[in-house]
């Protein structure tokens, strides 16, 4: 299978780059400082997806501005318009990772950073460059059959993790990661 470099448009949000919703987000994640440059180019990346089922990702994004809106008293348009950024799909996926796991948002999303190799880029050596080649080859799902490279890299699975939608990887990884008793909470 032939595969072919698509290069992700990137949002406009030069009005909400510092916006309070953008603060909302990063906040979220207890982003510690040094990951400044990285969430924020995180978020100027739109979301795209391969798999139909992955448009439910992009919805889960997207609720995060419904969400801020409910709890800021807001009108949800002028939160934020246009398609989901991908600092606000990963959000999501952390926030439902959350729901199964019970360890945290912030937790999800940085082990999510982490899978993906991205945890290297701090504010003092940030490599926008590096960041948007991973990026895109998450999107394109051009990563290793075991999902190395990827949101959630499995080592049980014997398929070929480019062909799964995220939430069946995320759910994968979980049931990999994660015994079914409770031992690893303590």
């Amino acid at each position: 299978m032939e595969r072919t470099l698509r290069v992700s448009r990137m949002v406009d949000i030069t009005m909400v780059r510092e916006s309070d919703y953008y603060i909302w987000l990063r906040d979220l994640v207890c982003c510690i400082p040094p990951y400044n440059q990285l969430l924020k180019t995180l978020d100027s990346i739109e979301y795209r997806w391969v798999f139909t089922l992955d448009a439910n990702r992009a919805s889960g994004g997207i609720n995060l501005r419904t969400r801020y809106a409910d709890e800021h008293s807001v009108n949800e348009d002028d939160v934020r318009t246009g398609p989901c950024t991908v600092l606000e799909m990963l959000i999501g996926v952390a926030e439902a990772m959350d729901d199964q796991l019970c360890c945290g948002l912030a937790h999800c999303f940085w082990d999510l950073i982490g899978n993906l190799g991205l945890s290297v880029c701090t504010d003092q050596d940030f490599d926008e460059a590096y960041v948007i080649g991973i990026i895109e080859n998450l999107l394109d799902h051009n990563y290793a059959s075991d999902g190395e490279g990827s949101l959630f890299p499995l080592h049980e699975y014997h398929g070929d993790c480019r062909n799964l939608d995220i939430w069946s990887q995320m759910n994968a990884w979980i049931n990999e990661n994660y015994p079914e008793n409770d031992d690893w909470l303590n």
